[in-house]
């Protein structure tokens, strides 16, 4: 556990300087929301960090949060026309039913253990009747707790799929659609990505981009992965 946070405060300051929404994750969770999102929709981004989905979906109607004010700093130079607020994924400050939509890419792996009820109640007290929750979360698998850096390095948590749907219907909500995408390719992406991060220092190379376009390919595919649950969900 030492160790583990050792590297969380070594390597994790904020990266980018620009959001990175051409990464394969937040171009597959745009193809994934496609069909539910609608650009009249009053739209909140949790855990939006630097921006990489918000850029995609920036618009008056569009509000982000985050925690990290850095993070944050960054989307709002990229990501002009939407709202942003220093917010908590378990103390959201809005009203109840204020969205038509809500989107969590890759933040339920970040949350505190034992803390994901909390925050799709949370969800579900500000999404109106019939709204649409998107979520994207690693999927625990012996593979990808072995190949996934964010895991062991970072501390990423990893569910079990079947459980979390479980617990996202208790809350109230039906699932619409469900996925599981990303093997072998998109975690060897995710290890070069951490090895030109925090070995080279660098942001891009040939090999990272090489890796990048077989993992667009392989998330895209309709073979089943193992690595990503990518989950559409129905307030009710």
């Amino acid at each position: 556990m030492v160790r583990r946070e050792f590297l969380k405060s070594k390597w994790d300051p904020v990266f980018d300087s620009k959001p990175t929404s051409d990464i394969p994750r937040m171009k597959f969770s745009k193809t994934f929301s496609k069909e539910f999102f609608k650009k009249e929709s009053l739209v909140l981004d949790v855990g939006c960090g630097t921006g990489s989905y918000t850029q995609i979906i920036d618009g008056d109607n569009c509000v982000a949060m985050d925690l990290d004010m850095n993070a944050l700093r960054i989307a709002k130079q990229f990501c002009t026309k939407s709202n942003f607020v220093i917010a908590s994924a378990l103390n959201l400050p809005f009203r109840e039913n204020t969205f038509d939509i809500m989107f969590m890419w890759a933040v339920m792996e970040a949350l505190p253990v034992d803390t994901e009820i909390q925050a799709i109640t949370e969800v579900r007290r500000t999404l109106k009747q019939g709204a649409v929750f998107l979520l994207s979360a690693g999927k625990d698998h012996f593979v990808t707790n072995i190949m996934d850096p964010g895991f062991y390095l970072r501390g990423q948590r990893h569910f079990d799929t079947n459980k979390l749907i479980k617990q996202i219907e208790h809350v109230g909500f039906s699932v619409k659609r469900y996925t599981i995408r990303g093997a072998w390719i998109f975690l060897l992406s995710i290890s070069i990505f951490y090895f030109y991060k925090h070995i080279l220092h660098k942001k891009r190379g040939k090999l990272l981009e090489f890796f990048y376009k077989k993992s667009e390919k392989e998330l895209n595919s309709n073979n089943n992965g193992f690595a990503i649950a990518f989950l559409a969900m129905q307030k009710i």
